[in-house]
């Protein structure tokens, strides 16, 4: 809540700042694709949370991933969303499949007191925490995400879409 708080309104400030002086190197620089990237990056990871509760009963992410997206929305809008979104499934997928196949026959760790063994993040476990690979996506974004969309758009034959 510290970084993500603040950065919220940062990564608009930072689109208007953009948009003054375009000379600033930064990705985004319309105000209005800044909030499109908060509401839609805190409200997809927000909806597939509540479709999780609806359908499993339990939670299916933390509400710290939403925050974090949101705020990433916000400095590099909607693009730079699903760019990190498929960066970050890529790479949660890739550890947690390692981690399932590694882990495969061992039993996970009792629960310590007073902690409930749904909730509980362990090596045999069920959760991966999604925020450090959403950070990853961020990062990704930052240093290629401009060229990711270009040939994005190359393959699927969109002329000058970027």
């Amino acid at each position: 809540n510290e970084v993500t708080f603040p950065g919220i309104p940062l990564g608009v400030v930072a689109s208007l700042v953009a948009m003054m002086y375009p000379e600033s190197g930064l990705l985004l620089d319309k105000p209005l694709m800044s909030f499109a990237g908060l509401l839609i990056g805190g409200g997809s990871l927000y909806l597939l949370d509540m479709i999780s509760l609806l359908l499993m009963k339990k939670r299916g992410m933390g509400f710290g991933d939403v925050k974090l997206l949101a705020m990433l929305g916000a400095f590099f809008g909607p693009l730079g969303v699903l760019v990190m979104i498929v960066v970050a499934s890529f790479f949660g997928s890739a550890i947690g499949i390692t981690m399932i196949l590694l882990n495969r026959g061992k039993s996970a760790p009792a629960p310590k007191d007073g902690e409930e063994d749904d909730d509980a993040m362990t090596p045999g476990g069920h959760y991966l925490p999604f925020g450090p690979y959403l950070v990853l996506g961020g990062i990704v974004y930052v240093f290629y995400g401009p060229q990711i969309i270009q040939r994005y758009m190359e393959y699927l034959n969109v002329p000058g879409a970027m």
